[in-house]
């Protein structure tokens, strides 16, 4: 096993994302990563730009509830938070295309299309300092996080005035491509629409894309801490489908 720095590891995944070495090498030996030591606030680096190339141990610092650990708490959950998931199929035996051909490493079969249809929300809390009286106007905000071609996609409703307990948002479905479902996640957050100052976060959660199951579902709830806000939760219905080559927005 060697051990990189998080900006080793980045230098060998940006200078060429689509490059076979660092795959190739992760395929027959065990990479580790570890941030980087001017993190002195114990700060965390974004996992997916290390596991997409193959990195099977990717340490972050567990003690900060950020968005790097939403992410690793998502893709670990995938096998009961035994602390072990398979690599994706095109890590172990697939092959990266060409970077001038858009695509990605696994066939063009596997790229799905994902849609989201918010229904309704339970249970909504206020703010932490909220004052007694004062009412939410919750919105949610859905991002997509993996491969750099996945990331660009996002999307947030609009607000529902002065009601936490059980907002009704019924709009028409959402819908994202995935060009690398293997490795994307699906960001999820409940915000309060303020017309003067920062939008609070209410509510979130991080879905790793295999884990998703179609249907209608219910999605509780985290805090900023990563702490359970149940019964805090949101009503989606969801449909995935495969995606056909024509319908891939370059």
């Amino acid at each position: 096993m060697i051990s990189l720095e998080e900006t080793k590891s980045e230098y060998f995944a940006k200078t060429n994302p689509y490059d076979q070495k660092y795959v190739e090498f992760t395929k027959n030996h065990l990479v580790r990563t570890y941030p980087k030591g001017t993190r002195t606030g114990s700060s965390n680096y974004n996992p997916i730009s290390h596991w997409i190339m193959g990195s099977q141990l990717v340490a972050l610092n567990y003690q900060t509830p950020d968005k790097p650990m939403l992410l690793n708490e998502a893709l670990f959950s995938m096998n009961g938070k035994c602390g072990y998931v398979l690599k994706s199929d095109y890590l172990r035996k697939g092959q990266l295309n060409d970077t001038n051909d858009r695509s990605l490493t696994t066939n063009a079969g596997k790229i799905k299309s994902l849609s989201i249809k918010l229904i309704s929300g339970q249970h909504i809390p206020k703010p932490g300092n909220s004052q007694d009286g004062e009412v939410v106007d919750p919105y949610v905000k859905f991002r997509v996080y993996g491969h750099p071609l996945d990331n660009n996609w996002k999307s947030t409703t609009s607000p529902v005035k002065n009601n936490g307990f059980n907002p009704v948002w019924n709009e028409s479905p959402i819908e994202f491509i995935i060009r690398c479902p293997e490795m994307a996640f699906i960001y999820i957050a409940v915000r309060d629409h303020s017309a003067t100052g920062k939008d609070a976060l209410l509510g979130q959660y991080m879905l790793a894309f295999p884990a998703i199951m179609e249907g209608y579902r219910t999605i509780y709830l985290v805090d900023s801490d990563q702490q359970s806000l149940s019964p805090a939760s949101l009503l989606v219905h969801i449909a995935i489908k495969d995606a056909a080559n024509e319908s891939i927005p370059e």
